[in-house]
């Protein structure tokens, strides 16, 4: 069975991601009404950095329903978002492992789970990918990056990783899945850190760009 026709059957007995009406929905998982209004982003040739929706609207408030509502039925939602979107760029974008990336200890016993995590979980089941959760390890608890500038969100986000208790595959492919990106501090930071441990590549992937 094709990537996209398994989606289509997990998504056949369940509603719109949106608006949850029970009506005919897409690979994303959202009905055609829905997926006209979100904002899909385009990439270039060459980028190793991906984006699916544009971080507004729906795709916001489905996010902050997950991470602080604790809605955890969006993370499977939107695992399926990626998956779809890699199908439609199998042939450009190949990787080995899936790595999140991590949360502070302190912050991730605060909200009870890490959404990236969570995202990567569902999506390597989905993929039949292997999920390496312990790859990197957030060694410095910042500051939230959303009441900073630019320049201080790079500052804040430089050199927190290191390598975790499970090591990168020498030369292995790696996708880097988080949930939003902003400046990109963030995940750039993660991908230095996972190539200094012996990852031949590294590929950004989020649901949405702020």
């Amino acid at each position: 069975m094709s990537t996209k026709k398994m989606l289509m059957s997990l998504f056949s007995r369940k509603g719109c991601t949106c608006c949850w009406k029970d009506t005919e929905i897409n690979s994303y998982g959202f009905c055609r009404e829905c997926f006209i209004r979100l904002c899909l982003l385009e990439s270039k040739p060459g980028d190793d950095t991906f984006h699916v929706f544009r971080y507004e609207g729906e795709i916001r408030r489905i996010i902050s329903d997950l991470k602080y509502r604790r809605k955890k039925y969006y993370a499977q939602r939107l695992a399926m978002v990626l998956a779809a979107y890699l199908a439609e760029r199998k042939d450009t974008l190949s990787f080995d492992v899936i790595v999140p990336v991590p949360l502070h200890w302190k912050k991730e016993f605060s909200r009870g789970f890490n959404q990236s995590a969570m995202i990567s979980v569902c999506l390597g089941r989905i993929l039949k990918k292997k999920v390496m959760l312990d790859a990197l390890a957030k060694s410095k608890n910042t500051i939230s990056q959303t009441a900073l500038g630019r320049e201080d969100r790079k500052r804040n986000m430089s050199g927190i990783f290191a390598s975790g208790r499970q090591r990168i595959m020498e030369k292995s492919f790696v996708l880097l899945v988080d949930d939003v990106y902003t400046t990109g501090a963030t995940a750039l930071s993660a991908k230095k850190t996972l190539l200094s441990a012996g990852a031949s590549t590294v590929i950004i992937l989020t649901v949405a760009k702020a």
